[in-house]
């Protein structure tokens, strides 16, 4: 099942972090905060815990900081109706984002 993974997070090490690891789960981004990929359950459940260590590791350093992540399920049809405007090139690794 396609999942939607958004996410707010202050700090540009646990940002940078979240981001990998969606990565390796093979998520593409599609905006800065923003990834969409197709998922089994085994894998959903194995990004979650990941994600919750991640999250989960904070000092004193970071009280108060913003580390929030949303994943939304969406059905393929909804992915096929997508409307994009606009073109967005990720900086670091010079790739345009995937287009559903």
């Amino acid at each position: 099942m396609p999942y939607v993974v958004i996410y707010d997070i202050t700090r540009d090490s646990l940002r940078n972090r979240v981001a990998n690891k969606l990565k390796d789960y093979g998520l593409n981004r599609i905006q800065y905060s923003a990834f969409v990929g197709d998922l089994r359950a085994r894998n959903l459940r194995s990004l979650v815990i990941d994600l919750k260590k991640l999250l989960g590791k904070v000092g004193k350093e970071m009280e108060g900081e913003r580390r929030l992540v949303h994943i939304f399920p969406v059905p393929f049809s909804s992915l096929e109706s997508v409307i994009v405007i606009g073109e967005w090139k990720e900086e670091k690794e010079e790739k345009r984002a995937k287009i559903f």
